[in-house]
């Protein structure tokens, strides 16, 4: 039987879905409590939540970890179409920064093989997918 205190925290929890932060004072008003309950319930360790500076976060430990290998076949659709937007913008003998992601790949395939441009990057995935690209100064 689950008690008031872990109903709560659920229910932080389901909040915590929608934000990376609520305030204590916005989560008492949410669960119809004091802000002194609020951080009674937080004060246990085990708690999957935590009191930062006023915020109510995820415990850092508990966060669930972001794994490049679960993102790459997710919302692929609205990866490609957010690629050939982004691949619109490069100008011939641009220098570009590629960062990491599950995106930079689309956004590399949807740039024109005519367009000479230089790339900066620091990952060897994007390096790679750069090399292929036949007027691409690429550097790792």
């Amino acid at each position: 039987m689950e008690t008031r205190r872990e109903e709560r925290i659920g229910q932080l929890l389901q909040e915590l879905k929608r934000s990376d932060k609520l305030h204590l004072k916005d989560a008492a008003a949410l669960l119809g409590v004091s802000e002194m309950t609020i951080r009674r319930d937080l004060n246990n360790h085990s708690a999957p939540v935590v009191l930062l500076g006023g915020y109510i976060v995820l415990e850092p430990r508990s966060a669930s970890h972001y794994l490049l290998s679960d993102q790459k076949s997710r919302l692929v659709e609205e990866k490609r179409r957010a690629a050939k937007l982004a691949a619109t913008l490069v100008e011939p003998d641009q220098t570009l920064f590629f960062d990491c992601g599950t995106t930079t790949p689309w956004i590399i395939e949807a740039i024109d093989n005519e367009i000479p441009f230089t790339a900066v990057c620091y990952s060897l995935n994007t390096f790679l997918a750069l090399k292929e690209k036949p007027h691409c100064r690429a550097f790792l």
